[in-house]
Parts: C-alpha cells; structure tokens; sequence
C-alpha cells in the first residue's frame, strides 16, 4: 500500500508569511532611502505650494499629508536602527535582561496515583500555554503566548516562576545540567532574544539578541560544548551554552526546525529564501566552522526536525503551508537521506503536516499528524503506511510516541481539545478524553505520566501502565 494522493483542503483561508522590508539589511543601507524619502517631501512641497498659495485652506490638510509619511518613516527607521544587523547579533547587557517572577509555594508532596487512568493534578495558567513542555528533573517548563516561561513543579503543577521576554514562547526550553537556554518569536518578529537562564530559578545568565525569530532549539554537541540553534532567516549558529559567545554563524537560509548532531556530522534541512519557489536543502555542515560539506535540494519548505533511524538513515518532512491556516495549495512530503546526505526517496503526502513527527526506530516506522485530521504510520524501509486513522479534527500540534510500554501509544490532540489515545502498532483506539480545547502544545510523558496542555491549564494523567489493561 503506497501513500495516498494528495487532498486538497475545502477551506477558503490563506497562508502567507509577513516580511518588513527592508528588515534584513544593514542601517547603513538605509541611508538612500531617509535621503529620497526627504527629497520626495521637497519635490511635494514645491508641487503644492502653488495651490496652496491659491487655496490657503487646504495648506493645513497638505502639511498633515507631508508630516504623517515623515514621522511614519522616522520611527521606522528609528526600530530598524535598534535592531541588530543582517548577519550579526547583540549581547544583551546584565541591566537588560529578561526579568524572573518567582511565586514562593509549599513544599510539593506526590500525589497519590489512581488505580485508572485519571487526572493527577490540572495546573492554571494566567497566560496561553504554547510551547511543547520540556521535563527537567523535578520541573516543567512550557513557553506561552503572552512572551513568558513558565516553570512549575511536576509532582503536583504549582508554579515556581515565570521568565518574561519580549516575544511569544513557541519553542520548547533546551536544557543542559542545571543551565537552560530559551529562545522566542514567531514569524512576525523583527528580533529574538537567546537567553541562558538558571534552571533552579530562572535568573538569566546571559542573552543575545538576533534578527529574526527563534522558533525551535538548539542541537547538542557534547565534545566541544556548543550549541548549534537555528534563528529563523538569519540561519545557524553556534554558541557556548554557558556564556552565550559566538562561535561561528551560516546563513544558509530560513530555519526553524533542530538540526540532527550524530556521530560527529552537522544536518539541517533550511529554506533557501524567502520565495516558495526556490524550495529548500538537507545541508550537511562542518560542525567546527559551519562551511558547507553538502547540499541536497528538497521541495517545499523545512517543516519538522530530522528523525534518526537505527540504520542511520534520516528522516524529515517539508510542507508549502502554515500550521493553523489553510489553502487548497498546502502540501506535504516526506524525505529519506542516508548519512552522506544523499535523498534516498522522497514521497508527497496526502496533506500537510504538523511538526516534528515522531520516529520508533526499531520499527521503522515515523508517525506523523497531518493537517487534514489523520494521523499516518509510515514504515520507511517498505514507503508503506502501516496505518491511517482520521481523528475528526484539524491538528496544530505534533503527536507523542510512546514506545516504552508493553502497549505502546500514539497521544495526538485535535485543534478543539479531543485527545486520542491508539495503540501505536495498529492504530486501533485505547482510551480518548477532552480538554477545554486545543493548543499548539504538544503532549509529553515521562515517568509513567502524560502531560497536556489546554490553552490556560496544564494537567497531568496517569498512570500510563493503566492503559495497558485496556
């Protein structure tokens, strides 16, 4: 059985992604523009000035119209210049940064475990809950709508503290030890800032602000200590995690997915630029300098982070369309390399979708939710679906693989709240539940426990060996 043919969406909507132009070139370029933009302004004032002369009630209306499109482009040339410049990025000062909120709570004790599946505790949160949960040690941290982290503890939700920012949270936290470092924005944002932040507390350590957005985490490696984080059309670059200092940048396109460090090697699928048109590439990079080593041309733009199989073999997915939005000219794919970066097949989906996906290696086999409400179990070493099961409602965030259990499961949440619980071998349902709707955070579990996220509570469930009897 081979993927099915693509199907096209019946909703009426649109997809776009919003540019500033010219956000992405240096101060000193704008120069030429603030000069004509006052020559303009002269040659308008010498145009007018006749009809003025004859028709001295209109002057006021003509001096409004000469002074709005003056200030309008003296305070966009004003933000630009506080932006950092194309290819660069700031170190934030110590007075600058981020502020930390801590909330003082009793000493967490663990709940007592029901002996079904059942709610362990529900969390509320003041602020939209939006970036996928990340469990470190005894605390949760989840990144929301309204440019805050938030840290609570996970034995029974209370919150610890909250780090503001300056942009939505849409990435998950990357931990290391007891440090972490969070990234911020969505497409719309003119910067990003990059903070490295006490995990205990929350208190930044450093911060360095890019242009762009940062929508995704770094990858890891061990060796040198150096974090290789995507932000957005201002490529790739490496950082000490613990000072935040620069060790090298690429700008070899717009990426928001985690790049794939294994064994030594560097890959990260990126946008080649900002027209749909041009399509995108798997790069192999020189984890030590970021110069290019390889590039395999894909098409659509990079949607989900590289999944490992056991063999070595990568897979990951491209889309043209945008989470949440529709168009009847989304569409999906999804790419198989080797390691030397080399596409080994590539097959178009029936639609769209969500990122990352998930990867049981030993089975391999890649889970994926697409847009037109299905999730999809494709085995990659036949190009053959395992199973398909429409869930009766649009996804806007990725799917939990849970494989470590004697019934392994697949978690994926519908748009208005419905969590569906399938057996991961088969698809055939084990249990479902509802939340007081969806959000584009995606289910974790840990420790036998599962996390999910409505759009202002989080809520732990449990026990997940319960399910196993079902």
């Amino acid at each position: 059985m081979t993927l099915p043919a693509p199907r096209r969406s019946a909703y009426r909507s649109y997809r776009s992604t919003f540019y500033i132009f010219p956000a992405m070139i240096p101060l000193i370029e704008l120069l030429p523009w603030l000069l004509g933009l006052v020559g303009g302004a002269a040659g308008l004032t010498e145009f007018v000035r006749e009809k003025i002369r004859r028709q001295p009630r209109h002057a006021a209306l003509v001096a409004v119209a000469i002074i709005l499109p003056l200030t309008g482009g003296g305070l966009y040339l004003w933000h630009q210049s506080r932006l950092p410049a194309h290819d660069t990025s700031v170190v934030v000062a110590a007075r600058d940064f981020s502020k930390v909120i801590a909330y003082p709570t009793a000493a967490g004790q663990a709940l007592p475990a029901p002996e079904n599946f059942g709610v362990l505790w529900q969390g509320r949160s003041k602020t939209q809950l939006m970036g996928t949960p990340v469990i470190a040690g005894d605390v949760i941290l989840t990144g929301t709508l309204h440019n805050t982290l938030e840290a609570r503890r996970r034995s029974d939700g209370a919150l610890l503290w909250t780090l503001q920012k300056r942009e939505p949270v849409f990435t998950s936290a990357f931990v290391l030890g007891d440090m972490g470092v969070i990234g911020e924005g969505l497409h719309t944002a003119p910067s990003a800032t990059l903070t490295g932040f006490k995990l205990a507390t929350g208190q930044p350590v450093w911060e360095r602000t890019f242009r762009s957005h940062i929508e995704t985490s770094p990858a890891y490696d061990p060796q040198s200590n150096t974090i290789f984080q995507p932000a957005g059309a201002e490529g790739i670059w490496a950082l000490d995690p613990g000072t935040g200092e620069v060790k090298w940048h690429s700008a070899i396109g717009h990426i928001d997915v985690t790049p794939l460090f294994h064994d030594g090697r560097l890959f990260v699928p990126a946008k080649l630029t900002e027209d749909d048109a041009d399509g995108s590439a798997l790069f192999e990079l020189d984890p030590d300098t970021g110069e290019i080593i390889s590039q395999a041309k894909i098409p659509g733009n990079p949607m989900g982070d590289i999944l490992l199989a056991r063999d070595g073999r990568m897979a990951f997915t491209t889309a043209i369309g945008q989470v949440g939005l529709n168009k009847d000219t989304d569409r999906g794919w999804l790419h198989v390399a080797d390691m030397g970066g080399r596409i080994l097949w590539t097959q178009e989906l029936a639609a769209m979708p969500l990122p990352e996906g998930q990867i049981w290696p030993e089975k391999d086999t890649v889970y994926l939710a697409l847009k037109n409400s299905s999730v999809v179990a494709v085995n990659i070493a036949t190009r053959q679906i395992s199973w398909s099961v429409a869930y009766g409602g649009e996804f806007k965030s990725d799917l939990l693989l849970v494989e470590t259990l004697a019934q392994p499961l697949i978690v994926a949440v519908t748009g208005d709240g419905f969590v569906g619980i399938r057996n991961a071998l088969d698809g055939t349902p084990v249990t479902s539940l509802k939340l007081e709707g969806g959000t584009y955070s995606s289910p974790v579990a840990a420790d036998g426990v599962l996390y999910l996220s409505a759009p202002y509570s989080m809520y732990a469930y449990g026990p997940l060996s319960a399910l196993e009897k079902k």
